[in-house]
Formats: structure tokens, sequence, C-alpha cells
């Protein structure tokens, strides 16, 4: 039995609906949270504008990965990446046959002639926007190529081989791979913010779905991995939310309400 003082949740396939929106009823619970003196943090590769949009009572934010940390709207930590390193990604998924996109810390910026990938962007980004070339390179947090799922794995290796010294390359999607610098991911940032707020570690539980929220739900002293999520997260964690489907951090974080802010491994998984 573990007592949370603080639950950091990614969004896409673990708190939100699979529609990619927040259940009032989650709302409602992440009301009761606070209520019991538990903070709660978003943890997303989502940017500052949309997780303010979903999450508006949001006191502190994690955003892009982890890149971009914020309190209350106002940026507190940015790790942007360097311009010859997005010039240098921009050449090289270009030589991959992967589409790049350039996450701002307002927004995503694409180039025209592709009408499905900014369409599926703006489930993710309120600011999409298309452009005919990338003429700037700074208040670049990350850069989100897309790819087909069958080559995903390949062209990860390749940015790796190139550029793993320098950035961070992982999967949130099936066809998305989200490049940031080396020191980020949502680990070392909830880390970070945990000591702002001098929170142990130990007293976080922690919820994801997908390759970007190993570091995550490492450093959490609760880290659980959704039932439907990425399967690679069983060598990271051994604790197992219900499905996403079946509104499993709902159900979790109402056993934590009901039980006090006292976390046990959920019921029925």
């Amino acid at each position: 039995m573990t007592q949370i003082k603080l639950v950091a949740s990614d969004l896409d396939h673990t708190l939100l609906r699979p529609s990619g929106t927040l259940a009032e009823a989650t709302v409602s619970l992440l009301q009761q949270l606070a209520t019991i003196g538990i903070d709660f943090v978003p943890v997303s590769g989502r940017d500052l504008p949309t997780l303010l949009a979903l999450l508006p009572g949001a006191d502190w934010v994690i955003a892009h990965n982890g890149a971009v940390v914020a309190r209350r709207g106002r940026v507190i930590q940015a790790r942007l990446l360097a311009k010859d390193t997005v010039k240098a990604l921009i050449k090289q998924a270009d030589a991959l046959g992967a589409l790049p996109v350039l996450c701002r810390l307002n927004g995503a910026e694409l180039l025209t002639g592709h009408a499905k990938a900014a369409a599926q962007l703006r489930h993710f980004f309120m600011r999409v926007t298309e452009v005919s070339a990338f003429t700037r390179l700074d208040d670049v947090a990350k850069v989100t190529l897309l790819v087909s799922p069958s080559r995903l794995a390949a062209v990860q290796a390749a940015i790796t081989a190139q550029f793993g010294a320098i950035l961070q390359v992982t999967a949130g999607e099936a066809d998305a791979l989200g490049i940031t610098d080396a020191r980020v991911n949502k680990g070392s940032a909830l880390t970070a913010l945990c000591q702002r707020l001098q929170v142990p570690l130990a007293q976080v539980l922690a919820f994801g779905d997908a390759q970007n929220d190993a570091p995550m739900l490492k450093v959490a002293g609760c880290g659980l991995r959704m039932a439907d999520g990425d399967p690679a997260l069983a060598g990271v964690t051994t604790l197992v939310a219900p499905p996403n489907v079946e509104k499993g951090v709902d159900r979790v974080l109402k056993q934590l309400i009901d039980d006090h802010g006292t976390f046990s491994q959920p019921k029925g998984v």
C-alpha cells in the first residue's frame, strides 16, 4: 500500500477516451483528487495550448514528451531543438520517406500537399499550419516523423543511428516517431517537477500506454501500463491498469479516491 501525492498520466490511449476526448466522469475524478490533496499532472506529446484547452484546470503541465514544463499556462522550462539539428532531421526524413512535422511551442507545422496527414494532426494539435517550405527552424520543441507502421522500426533505427548521441527518438503512435533533445523524456521532466514540488517519486502514480511513456513509468513509484497498450511495456513495469477501452484510468482513480489516496494493484486486472 502506498500513499499517493501526485498522479501523472499520458493522454492518448490512456486518460482520454478512444475517441481522443476527455470524459466528464474523468474530469470529475481529477477534481476529486484535488480535494484529497493529490496533484494531477498531464504528461503528453501534445503541445501546451492543446493541453490547456483539454485540461484548463491543470496547475502543472508537461508537454512535448517532456520538452516543455508549464505552470498555469506559463512556460517554466523549454528544451528546444537546435536549428541545425532540425534542418538535418528534415533532410534525413526526406531521404527515409518520412513526413516531418515541426512541433512548435504553440502548434504544429507541416508541408502543404499532405491533407490526410494534416487532418490526422488536427486530432492532436489545436493549431496545425501547412506551409510551402520550412522557413523557421527555431521554436521547435519536438519533430514528429509520420511513417507507415510497417516502416516505423526501421526509420527509428536509422534516425537513432545518426542522431542517437544528441536526440531522444521514441514512438508514441503506431505511425509516428517523436524526436526531442537527448535530455528530454517524460521521466526526466516528471522527476524534475517532483523535485520542485518536493514530492517523493515513490509517492507518484503514473499511467502510460506507449514506448514514450516508459521513462515515466520507470521513475514513478507506481507506474501502471495500460492493459491494451504496447506489450513491450511489460518489461518496464509489472503494474497494469484496466484497458483504455474499459475506462481503465477512471477505474483506478476511483479506487484511489475510495481508498483515501492509498494505492494498491487495481482489482480485477
